[in-house]
């Protein structure tokens, strides 16, 4: 039987799941999806907000990051909002980082009148959204992570590719050189940050071995840092896939989405009536 990529086969769960799409910032018009099961009747259901990737230069809940897990969870009877944020090189640093700062205090201050509960809110993000998510964590905004493929060093130029990353971040993210404004690279650096803020909740690390744009070895640097300056479990999976993958590859976008939810019942209650689905259903 063929399978077919999750963006195509989740392409219709918006749809499906969608209770709410909101503007949460009276600055900007970052919208937000709340996502949520149609006959849920929970109160204080735990709450995922899920930060999309694309460089920090697209930042829209549609591109169809992240809606398996959503899927996945809302059948659980978790609350899932998507959000929009502003991107480079019209807004620059730290401009995402603040509207993922106000998604997470709307969602403090009005995700119970959807049913979720407050004081359970995990940021989870792809690529840039992963970096998004660990940073909110490290600033102790959220009450767990989980980073998919994420970047977390904002500052090593040890490598040809990592000589081009540090200059497009300099020239399209930041819009500052490092070498004469290192604290706003450091303040974007989940290496460097964790490393004078500990972490103090639960964390999960979802990476590729095959990653070619965000290397296997800094993912593998970061999680030795950051297990040495946590306070709460690091939970780490290796994946014999490349970047993207929860796009593109229905097997292991599969093998991710249960490990995750697996990691979040561990540490947040679960309103599912059976425990976790016994697998990973695609297009229905």
């Amino acid at each position: 039987m063929i399978q077919l990529p999750p963006h195509l086969a989740y392409l219709d769960k918006r749809r499906q799941h969608l209770h709410h799409s909101l503007r949460y910032s009276a600055s900007g018009w970052e919208y937000m999806d709340v996502w949520k099961d149609k006959s849920q009747t929970h109160e204080d259901a735990p709450v995922l907000l899920w930060i999309p990737g694309g460089g920090w230069a697209v930042g829209s809940r549609w591109t169809m990051q992240g809606h398996a897990l959503m899927d996945y969870l809302v059948k659980m009877g978790w609350i899932c909002l998507s959000i929009d944020y502003r991107t480079a090189p019209l807004n620059r640093w730290p401009a995402p980082l603040e509207d993922v700062e106000a998604a997470i205090g709307w969602a403090r201050r009005n995700v119970g009148y959807y049913g979720g509960n407050p004081d359970h809110i995990v940021a989870c993000g792809a690529s840039a959204g992963g970096h998004l998510a660990t940073l909110a964590g490290i600033a102790g905004l959220v009450d767990g992570v989980v980073s998919l493929y994420g970047s977390y060093d904002w500052k090593d130029r040890s490598t040809p590719w990592r000589q081009f990353f540090m200059t497009y971040l300099e020239a399209f993210v930041v819009g500052k050189r490092s070498s004469a404004n290192p604290e706003a690279f450091i303040s974007g650096s989940p290496m460097e940050q964790v490393k004078r803020n500990p972490m103090r909740v639960p964390t999960m690390m979802v990476h590729g071995t095959r990653d070619n744009l965000i290397p296997i070895d800094e993912a593998r640097r970061f999680h030795s840092v950051l297990s040495e300056f946590s306070e709460e479990e690091v939970r780490y999976l290796e994946l014999p896939v490349g970047h993207g993958f929860d796009l593109s590859d229905p097997v292991y976008c599969k093998v991710a989405v249960k490990a995750i939810a697996e990691f979040l019942t561990d540490h947040l209650c679960s309103f599912a009536d059976d425990g976790l689905p016994s697998d990973v259903s695609q297009g229905t």
